[in-house]
């Protein structure tokens, strides 16, 4: 495992919060601060980012491996927390390595976004068109890029706080670390990972995300009727408090 940046907060059972492709784990303070008060909460920069050693390869197998080393290095079984492209990963070592986790709690873009939402639905993740075009973007120009994903996905930023927030993201994955990644987990099977979850896995919705169609609830249950659906009013960012609820009942603090 490369040197990777790892911090640790608070103490009871363990929680690993793994990032999105292009999100700092540090906008992800709120529920880390929340969750640290009756857990100890783990964050890393993944390998090539932030403080992490810039050693590559950056592909999904090695970002498991990363995350295994981590989760078995402090303690397990482990809660995982997998924002975005994170939750893949989270799903990878639930499922290859099940007695390392108590389950996979995924509050922020659903891991079958892309299979549920459909070619005619108006979230990002569903329409090819536009799906197609954030891509093109992200090659072409970084900045425009994350612009468009931080803007539609954080409403309570305004102009300076996404101009803000897109300076940090930049600042802590490099343009080809980002890439690399995400042409990696736009060929993994997040469906197949998903059922093989089970019970195990939760998925967070709520209404604000633009990833996911409006009737993204019903055809996840759908798609994966053993895995815990939820709908909730705000997104981890804006209400951490609800995603640290849930997380603690998964973990077994709260009943």
């Amino acid at each position: 495992m490369a040197a990777l940046h790892v911090e640790s907060r608070g103490e009871g059972p363990l929680v690993v919060l793994s990032p999105g492709l292009w999100s700092p784990p540090g906008v992800f303070a709120g529920l880390v601060d929340d969750l640290a008060a009756d857990h100890r909460v783990v964050t890393y920069d993944q390998r090539g980012t932030g403080r992490s050693q810039p050693e590559g390869p950056y592909d999904v197998a090695t970002d498991v491996a990363d995350l295994e080393g981590i989760v078995a290095s402090h303690g397990p079984p482990a809660t995982l927390v997998g924002a975005g492209a994170g939750s893949t990963f989270c799903l990878h070592v639930l499922v290859e390595h099940p007695e390392l986790v108590t389950a996979v709690v995924c509050p922020s873009g659903s891991p079958v976004n892309r299979a549920v939402g459909g070619e005619d639905s108006d979230s990002f993740a569903g329409s090819r068109g536009v799906f197609d075009l954030l891509n093109e973007l992200a090659v072409r120009d970084y900045r425009a890029f994350l612009h468009s994903i931080v803007a539609s996905t954080n409403p309570q930023l305004d102009e300076a706080g996404v101009t803000a927030r897109v300076a940090a993201v930049v600042d802590h994955s490099p343009h080809e670390v980002t890439l690399a990644r995400l042409r990696a987990w736009l060929r993994d099977d997040a469906v197949a990972l998903s059922l093989a979850a089970r019970d195990r896995l939760t998925i967070v919705l709520y209404g604000s995300d633009p990833w996911a169609s409006p009737d993204a609830a019903e055809a996840t249950r759908a798609l994966l009727p053993e895995a815990e659906v939820l709908e909730v009013e705000d997104g981890p960012l804006s209400r951490p408090d609800i995603s640290a609820a849930i997380v603690r009942r998964r973990s077994g603090v709260a009943a």
